[in-house]
């Protein structure tokens, strides 16, 4: 545990984010609708574990290089998610064979705090095309062959329970 390390507003302004690879582990919509610059969306565990690079192999998208190369900073709607996440880490083997720092930093406060206190939020493309003028009809046909493409290239189970409610029948 003592390698992870809270990391305070005030500290952060000092270092600045640039120094690290700022990790938002909230959902995509929330990460969609407004992020720390320069962030990467990793909500679990096996995500960031498969965004650093095993030693060996070339990277090949230069942000991804940067990136992976600079200490870990965790952000999320709470500390408390972002610190576990980061014990989570602290306690994975294959993680330390990937990570070349020695400490794991997760945000102190939440990032709507971050926000208040002038660190700049970024939106990104998805809420544009969730809000755009496009029909109805188009975002539904495009979300239906998402499920059918995911459920067909998948060899895992899945289970769809159905109470009789307005999402059940939504979803039905």
């Amino acid at each position: 545990m003592d390698n992870i390390k809270a990391l305070s507003l005030s500290m952060l302004k000092e270092k600045g984010l640039r120094d690290f690879c700022v990790i938002d582990i909230r959902s995509k919509l929330a990460f969609a609708s407004a992020h720390l610059k320069d962030s990467v969306h990793l909500p679990t565990l096996k995500d960031i574990l498969l965004f650093l690079p095993p030693p060996p192999r070339q990277l090949t998208s230069h942000r991804a290089k940067s990136l992976a190369l600079k200490p870990i900073l965790i952000v999320c709607f709470s500390a408390t998610a972002a610190k576990n996440l980061a014990l989570k880490l602290s306690k994975n083997t294959d993680f330390w064979h990937l990570y070349p720092h020695k400490d794991i930093f997760y945000l102190q406060c939440g990032i709507m705090e971050a926000f208040d206190n002038g660190f700049e939020a970024i939106t990104a493309d998805i809420v544009d095309s969730i809000h755009s003028s496009a029909p109805v009809d188009n975002l539904i046909t495009t979300t239906i062959e998402n499920i059918k493409h995911r459920f067909l290239t998948t060899k895992r189970v899945w289970v769809v329970a159905f109470s009789g409610g307005k999402d059940s029948t939504c979803l039905l």
